[in-house]
């Protein structure tokens, strides 16, 4: 079985999808029993989800002022999650 350590440098350096059959079965194995792994590899994977969205949408040509400003009204506002501005 693999360690931890080298279960995370496996999957963020992008080795894991070079690598061959059996690494990719021990960290598969590894996956399964270590539920610390199992979590990070599924942020890791958020974590791709949403930087790829956002480059594709910068990729995305340029909507205008229109466009940004609807961006903007849909938007959350800043400060915490009850919906204060920053205020104390």
């Amino acid at each position: 079985m693999i360690s931890c350590q080298r279960f995370v440098f496996l999957l963020t350096s992008g080795e894991l999808d070079e690598s061959g059959w059996l690494t990719r079965l021990q960290a598969g194995h590894h996956r399964l029993v270590c539920r610390h792994c199992r979590a990070f590899a599924a942020n890791d994977q958020r974590l791709d989800d949403i930087v790829r969205a956002q480059r594709e949408r910068w990729l995305q040509p340029d909507r205008g002022d229109e466009g940004a400003q609807a961006d903007v009204q849909q938007g959350e506002p800043p400060g915490d999650d009850d919906g204060r501005r920053g205020t104390d």
